[in-house]
């Protein structure tokens, strides 16, 4: 019996105004947003439930999160 792979859908992603924004797998609703880096997360980030109502936030520093 094979498995089934799950097929991952790459998030929607774009650059507005040095912010980087991603969007859930619907392509339309902000999953997170931050600024980068050296292609790494750089200060302050916010993560989104799939309704909209902010999830988390944090801050990063050359990718590495900074602080609780």
């Amino acid at each position: 019996m094979a498995l089934a792979k799950k097929v991952i859908k790459k998030k929607k992603s774009e650059i507005v105004r040095g912010f980087t924004i991603k969007y859930h797998a619907n392509g339309t609703t902000v999953w997170s947003k931050g600024k980068m880096k050296g292609g790494k997360p750089n200060g302050y980030w916010e993560w989104y439930r799939l309704d909209g109502t902010l999830k988390r936030s944090g801050f990063f520093k050359d990718g590495v999160t900074v602080g609780k």
